[in-house]
């Protein structure tokens, strides 16, 4: 699990990948969703606006790391057949 410090801007990057090509492949929407420490969810869209396409298969979100502990993400992207995928990251208390 990587660990950052609060107040860092995290790239979070989700890839999809055709299982049958092995070639990136662009889902018809993407969504990404978030969890903090205090259980407080959001979910960004590609229709929404919030999550961007940074080349073909590869879309990105930034996140501002603004509480300690551990945030969860997940992605998903209607493709066929259906991708998702989820992580963790650890937001450690700073010294100063």
């Amino acid at each position: 699990m990587a660990t950052y410090d609060k107040g860092d801007v995290v790239r979070l990057q989700a890839e999809f990948v055709d299982g049958t090509t092995g070639e990136y492949s662009d889902p018809s929407e993407v969504t990404i969703k978030h969890k903090d420490p205090s259980a407080n969810t959001a979910t960004l869209t590609l229709s929404g606006g919030e999550v961007t396409k940074s080349s073909t298969g590869i879309y990105t979100v930034d996140l501002t790391l603004d509480e300690v502990g551990t945030w969860y993400w997940h992605a998903e992207g209607t493709v066929s057949p259906a991708a998702a995928g989820e992580r963790s990251l650890e937001v450690r208390t700073t010294q100063f």
